[in-house]
């Protein structure tokens, strides 16, 4: 059957602007544009234009096909289908307990790839799934999401907007006990009651501020649920957001990293580069100094620090810890004569040899052993993207943030493979709560307050509001005297303190109007805070009513069915 491209999405509220990256162009002569905020209540951010992004898909299956380079013995060709029949094999059990019924896969002749960490994310970086879901239909292919579980847990609530209306304020509502922060996959739930009554108490809120039902509402059954399966808070957080995506047809399948990162074409992925250590050390970090150069960044942490050489150990771009560990280790490779030794802090926690033909296996065995040891083995964001573009992905969707960097992965992709990095894709969005309408007002009245606060502090002379007593047209009279005296020149030390102590005896005359200005001040602070709250975009997607939300995004990303149909 022939792959057909999904409908137009250039009319509507959908936002198309420049590609972010020229995917077949070296760093330097392709600096990505910024992508464009979404601003707008229902606006959507596309980029490059789908047409593009549909160009482009097609044509990389056929460039992935006909490249000639292998990967440690293993033609790149032959790694992607490995990869892709293992993974999304994990990927339909992983989605199916999520469910709890059994999901099937569809081809996997185009694969859709986003993903994102498994919190209570913006509905903008919702679109993504959406986007991921629609475009796979439209060429009647898979998509799959990415639960990026190796990042950190930094926080066990939720902000949730509070009233009244007129002055709305935030609310974090815990959906576990606080701890301190540790990776997701190793995050458990501690208090169960706190947890089961998370849904209605978020609802509740809601209903009782703003009249809105949440989706929350909706989906929490599935994470309680979950809950009873496993302890994980990945797991039951990302049942939420499956259960409802299943009621609204996306079809996306879900992976966490974590059991990603335990597969063999993975773990193959990784010997490749542990067998070029110090070439893709020396890429990694000119890809770096590149970025840098190109977008202006002195600090040398930005966007990620550059991988470290301590002594004859080679910093890898992984992360690795133990089961129960808060803290992900940067972990230290060195090869001595044809044995490799892998080493976290001061301890080699591996050692293997390499055979004269390069094998993957002896690497494979090694990450194996430190696994049955509870010894984690992870990416980092770049490995992440990486892993999934040389492997998985025909297309992988990123969000504004993710796409900033993934040009260094498309010149890191092309110097180290040999081969153009297949495409990415930008998306995202803006949705508004409905928390009451905000009040238009000038950005000159703040202005004309802030330097009538300033005038009466310094001046308060030419603020007087009723008749001066004789003392005080003295003082006035000393002041501009003083003033008139200088002409040009600065005033030294004694004249600046007696202009600051008439300042001061003159302020009891102006206190009255200066206690006026503040009190207005202060309130358009309040209406600046609330005003900001109403226009805020990063709320969870949990917090949306369903026809606020999700009919826009089915409409901008679900192909039309005559065309799924077609050919």
């Amino acid at each position: 059957m022939t792959a057909v491209e999904p409908r137009d999405l250039t009319q509507g509220t959908i936002l198309f602007t420049s590609p972010l990256v020229q995917t077949d162009a070296l760093l330097e002569n392709s600096v990505p544009l910024p992508a464009i905020l979404p601003r707008e209540h229902g606006s959507i951010l596309c980029q490059p234009e789908w047409p593009r992004i549909c160009q482009r898909l097609r044509s990389n299956s056929a460039r992935q096909s006909a490249a000639s380079i292998d990967i440690q013995g293993m033609p790149l060709q032959r790694l992607r289908e490995w990869s892709r029949f293992v993974l999304l094999d994990q990927a339909v059990r992983y989605t199916s307990s999520l469910l709890n019924e059994n999901v099937r896969c569809g081809s996997a002749d185009v694969l859709v790839v986003t993903g994102h960490q498994p919190d209570f994310f913006h509905a903008g970086v919702w679109a993504k799934n959406f986007a991921a879901s629609g475009l796979a239909r439209g060429f009647q292919g898979s998509s799959l999401n990415l639960i990026i579980d190796n990042d950190m847990l930094v926080s066990t609530r939720l902000r949730v907007p509070v009233g009244p209306q007129s002055a709305p304020q935030i609310q974090q509502i815990p959906f576990d006990t606080d701890r301190p922060a540790e990776p997701w996959e190793e995050s458990k739930i501690l208090n169960r009651p706190l947890f089961q009554e998370f849904g209605s108490r978020v609802a509740g809120r809601m209903r009782e501020n703003w009249s809105v039902n949440p989706l929350l509402e909706q989906g929490w059954s599935a994470a309680v649920q979950q809950a009873s399966v496993s302890h994980r808070l990945c797991d039951v957080l990302a049942a939420v957001r499956v259960a409802i995506e299943r009621q609204h047809d996306l079809t996306n399948l879900e992976l966490p990293m974590s059991r990603l990162c335990e597969t063999a074409p993975f773990r193959w992925f990784v010997a490749h580069l542990m067998s070029n250590l110090t070439r893709f050390h020396g890429l990694y970090n000119a890809t770096l100094h590149h970025y840098r150069h190109l977008h202006g960044l002195r600090n040398g942490r930005h966007p990620v620090p550059d991988l470290e050489i301590r002594e004859d150990w080679y910093e890898i771009p992984f992360w690795i810890w133990r089961s129960g560990d808060l803290q992900r280790a940067r972990p230290f490779m060195r090869r001595v004569g044809s044995t490799l030794e892998l080493r976290c802090h001061q301890e080699i926690i591996a050692r293997w040899t390499q055979t004269a033909t390069g094998s993957a296996e002896a690497t494979l065995e090694a990450l194996e052993e430190i696994s049955r040891r509870g010894i984690r083995f992870r990416t980092r964001a770049l490995t992440t993207t990486l892993f999934s573009r040389l492997c998985l992905a025909d297309v992988f969707i990123h969000g504004i943030g993710g796409a900033k960097y993934d040009s260094m992965t498309d010149w890191l992709y092309e110097q180290f493979f040999d081969v153009a990095a297949p495409p990415f894709a930008t998306v995202s969005a803006t949705f508004h709560l409905p928390l009451g309408v905000s009040p238009v007002e000038e950005n000159s009245d703040e202005k004309q307050l802030r330097h009538q606060l300033r005038d009466i502090r310094y001046n308060p002379d030419r603020h007087q509001t009723s008749t001066l007593k004789a003392s005080e047209a003295d003082l006035v009279s000393e002041k501009q005297q003083l003033i008139a005296s200088l002409g040009r020149r600065r005033p030294n030390s004694t004249e600046t303190r007696r202009i600051e102590q008439i300042n001061g005896m003159l302020a009891a005359s102006t206190a009255e109007l200066e206690n006026h200005l503040k009190t207005m001040w202060k309130a358009k602070q309040l209406r600046r805070a609330a005003d900001s709250i109403r226009r805020d975009r990063e709320f969870g997607w949990c917090l949306y009513s369903p026809n606020d939300l999700i009919p826009t995004l089915q409409s901008a990303f679900a192909p039309i069915a005559e065309e799924v149909h077609a050919g």
